[in-house]
């Protein structure tokens, strides 16, 4: 084998080994400084306990990642099915037949029946959405970096009901997440009615930061600060119903 190809082969190998490496390695990385980083796009954030030892002593830290998710890919949509070409058959001309007039008819109007008007209801059926959180339980404080600050985390239990004099419309309730560390913001949680809650404030020398996210699930909200959030549960009501409002609640 000449020695010019040899190395091309070898350059080609080096090369697929470095790319393979990268493509594992961005999958996750570690947030140095999560209180002031994002995740990049298609990355979400999770919290990992993992053991270090430091002084002859191992211990658990927890630290925060950014995990890869692939974006989805479109269903393919399948090719419209082609028609085959339409014919039109010939036809032989023929002897026209006789033209027969038909006796005349007098036509007797249809009785139409009266039916009663529908009476619509008066204004629209108030509902009532009440929103429940239970009291924090499995709280647990833990130090953070060997010591270099806490992470306070409860675990929450939420759930909302509504109610009306009237069948209820096929509408969602949607929870609304607000800080107030972040004015005028919120963020939204629906297509469920009860679910479990589990807030977090760590605290790193002078800085804080506040989250809430669903326990082995995807992150709601992380703001810098150590405002309490707060829940509140909307029903959307439909035609007939009046939307409703639950009074809010707060976490951590």
């Amino acid at each position: 084998m000449p020695i010019r190809r040899l190395l091309l082969i070898t350059a080609s190998l080096a090369l697929f080994f470095v790319l393979g490496g990268t493509a594992l390695a961005a999958k996750q990385y570690l947030l140095k400084r999560p209180s002031h980083e994002h995740c990049k796009s298609h990355y979400i954030k999770k919290t990992e306990t993992v053991k270090k030892h430091e002084g002859g002593r191992t211990m658990k830290v927890h630290e925060i990642f950014c995990v890869f998710v692939a974006p989805k890919v479109p269903a393919a949509v399948a090719p419209t099915p082609t028609t085959a070409p339409s014919t039109t058959p010939v036809t032989t001309p023929t002897t026209p037949a006789p033209v027969v007039v038909p006796p005349i008819v007098k036509e007797t109007p249809p009785v139409v029946k009266e039916t009663p008007p529908v009476e619509k209801p008066v204004g629209p059926v108030t509902t009532t959405t009440t929103l429940t959180v239970s009291p924090p339980e499995d709280c647990k404080l833990e130090s953070i970096g060997g010591g270099i600050g806490t992470v306070n985390s409860c675990l929450y239990a939420v759930s909302a009901t509504v109610k009306a004099s009237g069948t209820l419309p096929s509408a969602p309730i949607v929870f609304v997440f607000t800080n107030p560390g972040e004015p005028g913001k919120g963020w939204t949680v629906s297509g469920v009615s009860a679910f479990e809650l589990q807030a977090q404030k760590e605290s790193v020398s002078t800085t804080h930061a506040t989250s809430v996210f669903i326990p082995r699930g995807p992150l709601i909200a992380s703001i810098s600060g150590e405002e309490p959030w707060s829940i509140t549960a909307t029903y959307a009501g439909a035609t007939g119903f009046d939307a409703s409002e639950s009074a809010p609640q707060t976490v951590l």
